[in-house]
């Protein structure tokens, strides 16, 4: 992919930000969305000229650098101002990050390092800025910038694989190790996904270089404060002899905050089939995937519920709800076959096509099913 079609996804995404950022785009760059969509399937027929209308959208300032207390309003202001869409503040700093970070891209790729950091620290792109003097090999720059500008879990985690990658791993390691330390624990934290999230991986990469007290410490705190199946896995893998008397702990936990996808997920992992369908049919979560990795195990409970289901969405109206339905039934079918009685599968099938006859749309999704019967064993 050349520099011209990066900018032409680049356009493209930020004429979906809004109604009229995209009426902005047709009128400045004479395309409509639907073609800039089409042209970025077909890159080898872009217009050339298309890069120099769209290059207009970004300009990096001339001049000196702006001081690091700068607010991020700055780099829009730096635009000549009718070279700038008028657009709300929120939107527009997201769009201006977004265009940052794939202008930053293409100066990377073309070996333009000076001004790769300079527009990096003018956006307050931290992480890209440390990451990019570590490249450099300057270590104890990257190290600095990280230490006074990092806030986030996202720019810290970044910089750790880089750093891993470029073989300062343990300088990694101890790094992320004292940040997360500092933020754990979490308690009323409005997202502790990215916390978590950088905890794994770290945990992950501990245990692979054989630091098994970090690596414990730390997929304990990311599985104890968001548990997922991953985690469980990796917690089991980790703690080795340990799991028997870790294991209770963690489902025991698992109960208590788990979402409801990820606890059925590790019970159907344990092979914990009852527990997981109580959960479902308390939760109202019993969708036609987990009814289907269910139906062996119990298939009149899991027919009568799909039954259930799949009839109330063909009283209903919705079109678009039909489809679902069929899905319920695909495993109400399968419940006959776990118990050896298509021919009660097949009095059904006749009934459901005598009630909706009229209703359209329904009897051919439904004799698609009667379709699938000719090739079951």
């Amino acid at each position: 992919m050349d520099d011209t079609d990066a900018y032409l996804i680049c356009a493209f995404a930020l004429s979906l930000y809004d109604e009229s950022l995209s009426r902005e785009f047709e009128t400045r760059l004479e395309l409509s969305p639907a073609e800039l969509e089409v042209l970025l399937m077909r890159p080898d027929e872009v217009d050339e000229s298309l890069e120099e209308k769209l290059d207009l959208w970004f300009v990096i300032p001339d001049g000196e650098l702006m001081e690091d207390e700068s607010s991020e309003l700055d780099i829009i202001d730096e635009f000549p101002e009718d070279d700038i869409i008028e657009m709300g503040p929120l939107p527009a700093m997201d769009i201006v990050y977004d265009l940052v970070a794939i202008r930053l891209r293409l100066l990377e790729r073309q070996g333009q390092v000076s001004d790769y950091l300079k527009l990096a620290r003018i956006a307050k792109h931290h992480h890209r800025y440390a990451i990019m003097l570590a490249l450099q090999g300057d270590l104890e720059g990257a190290i600095e910038t990280a230490r006074r500008e990092f806030q986030e879990a996202y720019q810290w985690q970044s910089f750790a694989k880089a750093l891993d990658a470029l073989g300062h791993t343990e300088t990694a390691l101890d790094m992320a190790v004292g940040w997360l330390r500092e933020k754990f624990p979490i308690a009323n934290a409005l997202d502790v996904a990215p916390l978590t999230a950088f905890a794994e991986w770290l945990a992950a990469r501990a245990a692979a270089l054989g630091k098994h007290e970090v690596a414990m410490e730390f997929i304990q705190k990311a599985y104890f404060e968001e548990p997922t199946l991953a985690r469980y896995q990796l917690f089991q893998q980790i703690a080795g002899e340990q799991w028997e008397q870790l294991r209770p702990r963690a489902l025991e936990h698992l109960q208590e905050v788990g979402e409801v996808e990820e606890v059925v997920e590790i019970y159907l992992y344990e092979g914990m089939y009852e527990d997981a369908l109580k959960i479902l049919i308390e939760e109202d979560s019993l969708v036609p995937e987990y009814a289907h990795r269910l139906v062996e195990h119990f298939p009149e409970q899991i027919r009568n519920a799909c039954r259930e289901q799949a009839e109330q969405f063909l009283r209903m109206t919705n079109p678009d709800l039909y489809p679902i339905a069929v899905e319920y039934l695909a495993v109400v079918k399968r419940s006959y076959q776990v118990e050896n009685k298509l021919h009660e599968w097949d009095a059904l099938l006749q009934k459901l096509l005598e009630q909706y006859k009229r209703k359209p749309g329904v009897p051919p999704l439904l004799q698609k099913l009667a379709q699938n019967d000719a090739s079951t064993p």
